[in-house]
């Protein structure tokens, strides 16, 4: 899975941001979820694999995983809206 970018300023250049990418989905993932940062990191992959294969399976919002240890003390109230209108 790659995502290249060539930069307007050099399109002979071949920039490749999964990396970026992924990462950024990943701690956004953890940032809202928790988590455990490698799973994290593999859900992220999943998702970016999906969307640049099929750039329309996410027009829906996407669906994420939740996973704890269930010591939920700290869950907010999005969390525990978004958790109840999935499961």
């Amino acid at each position: 899975m790659h995502c290249i970018v060539r930069p307007l300023a050099n399109p002979r250049i071949r920039l490749d941001l999964s990396d970026c990418l992924v990462e950024a989905i990943a701690r956004e993932l953890g940032r809202r979820f928790g988590g455990n940062p490698l799973l994290n990191r593999l859900e992220a992959e999943a998702h970016l694999g999906q969307l640049l294969r099929d750039p329309q399976a996410h027009a829906q919002p996407p669906q994420f995983t939740l996973t704890t240890n269930l010591t939920l003390e700290e869950m907010t109230d999005d969390l525990a809206t978004s958790s109840d209108r999935s499961m």
